[in-house]
């Protein structure tokens, strides 16, 4: 007896392949003010959106906008194909950014690369990396892999995973809320929820994909790094947290909820209006 997989209706097919390229670019200088926070634990949540939005908002962005094609066929399709194969949207969950990463690492990784570059403009543009050393867009290997990975699974659980208990514990709240707003509303709040989980996790992979690999000292392992980079970043000598994890929770929280929520809105509307 073989597997049946049960291939994906078209809207779905529709949603990841035409939509989730548009989301994707929208969404670049969210995901720059991320990078841009990651080699720069002294700015501030506002100076990081005011340098994301100004001069090249969308630096590197149109990596990850065609690398998306293919990247939220897996997110949308392939987690659905995931899901009837295995029974388990956290087991789907788990295929599902592991295949994310495979496709979206080098696109994500080169669009980083492109805006830690762009931060150092006239200020220390010796230090930038050269483009011959810069992450090929078609290679899914490369400094932080893992860490993106695991930050993959994490973020997309929040729609896949924790959406529909959240739409359960709205509606028990506001017995009255309609089904539109309760999916929404269930989505932002499972996201921003994993979002916040993601936090650290997005900038350890962010610092090894650019700070640290353009670092000609570099020495010791990736987890001996990560580990000096986090307490150097969210730790005072004192052991206290500092304000800037807040201040990345809050960056993450916009990039990753705003982007699951449009895509998880989308993914309905695509349903909804598909042509019977």
């Amino acid at each position: 007896m073989g597997f049946q997989i049960e291939m994906p209706d078209p809207p779905l097919v529709a949603a990841g392949g035409i939509g989730g390229p548009c989301v994707m670019f929208a969404v670049t200088p969210l995901r720059n003010a991320l990078t841009y926070a990651a080699v720069d634990p002294k700015a501030s949540f506002v100076s990081l959106y005011k340098k994301a939005f100004g001069a090249r908002p969308f630096a590197g962005g149109h990596y990850m906008a065609i690398a998306a094609c293919p990247g939220f066929l897996v997110l949308g399709p392939m987690f659905h194909i995931y899901n009837g194969l295995v029974d388990s949207s956290a087991a789907a969950c788990v295929l599902t950014g592991v295949s994310e990463s495979a496709i979206l690492y080098g696109s994500e990784t080169r669009n980083a690369q492109v805006a830690y570059n762009n931060s150092l403009k006239g200020t220390a543009a010796n230090k930038a990396i050269a483009e011959s050393a810069m992450q090929n867009v078609f290679k899914p290997l490369g400094p932080g892999i893992a860490v993106q990975a695991t930050r993959n699974v994490i973020a997309m659980s929040g729609l896949r995973v924790f959406s529909e208990p959240c739409q359960r514990v709205i509606e028990s709240v506001v017995p009255s809320i309609s089904k539109d707003v309760k999916q929404v509303s269930g989505d932002f709040v499972a996201c921003v929820g994993a979002s916040i989980l993601t936090a650290p996790v997005h900038q350890a992979y962010s610092f090894l994909a650019t700070e640290r690999y353009n670092d000609p000292k570099k020495a010791g392992s990736q987890m001996t790094a990560i580990g000096q980079y986090l307490k150097k970043q969210y730790l005072t000598e004192s052991g206290r947290i500092k304000g800037t994890a807040a201040r990345d929770i809050a960056l993450r929280i916009c990039y990753n909820a705003t982007l699951y929520t449009m895509f998880g809105g989308l993914e309905r509307t695509f349903v909804s209006f598909w042509p019977r």
